[in-house]
């Protein structure tokens, strides 16, 4: 019975020996563009038979993070420690770059290099505020330039045509340059 259970093994590897070396190749590296699975299956007896199957290739979707806004050079206005968290953008600076109320953002502070991540809120319209609200107050001050982004998921076929919303403020956060809009 172990000699027939040899037998089964040893035919099969070399059934996936001679599979393996006559299918492609990436260029370079040896590996198989279309790996073989190995699945097992019982066959009379005991024993058990290698059967080899070549699967069709897998369409694969993937899914890349890309910038979706940014506001670059806002000056903070305001810090409130007290507040209960999250950073103020004046209204229209969020709608000319793209970012939702209370949408996840990353900031991060050209002063210090300290980066944090919160949500937005809108600020009074024409108000140029960029307000550091609850612990991230402690992460700035009055006058710091600030970098403020948000990210997307997308397909990567899609990623390749994506172009951000990006604007440039100048020192009172009125837009100087937007790109992307």
């Amino acid at each position: 019975m172990l000699d027939q259970t040899r037998a089964s093994l040893t035919t099969g590897i070399e059934n996936f020996t001679a599979s393996y070396s006559d299918s492609r190749v990436v260029p370079g590296t040896g590996l198989p563009i279309f790996p073989c699975l190995i699945e097992p299956r019982l066959s009379s007896g005991f024993s058990s038979a290698m059967k080899l199957t070549r699967q069709p290739p897998r369409q694969t979707h993937m899914i890349v993070h890309l910038l979706k806004s940014k506001i670059h050079r806002a000056r903070v206005t305001a810090a409130s420690l007290h507040y209960e968290g999250s950073l103020t953008i004046a209204e229209d600076l969020m709608k000319s770059a793209g970012l939702l109320p209370y949408e996840r953002i990353l900031c991060s502070n050209l002063a210090n290099g300290k980066r944090w991540e919160t949500y937005a809120i809108p600020g009074k319209r024409d108000s140029g505020a960029i307000e550091l609200n609850g612990a991230v107050a402690r992460l700035g001050k009055k006058g710091n330039l600030l970098t403020i982004m948000s990210f997307t998921e997308m397909s990567l076929s899609a990623g390749r045509r994506w172009k951000p919303h990006v604007i440039v403020l100048d020192p009172e956060n009125r837009i100087a340059n937007p790109q992307g809009t």
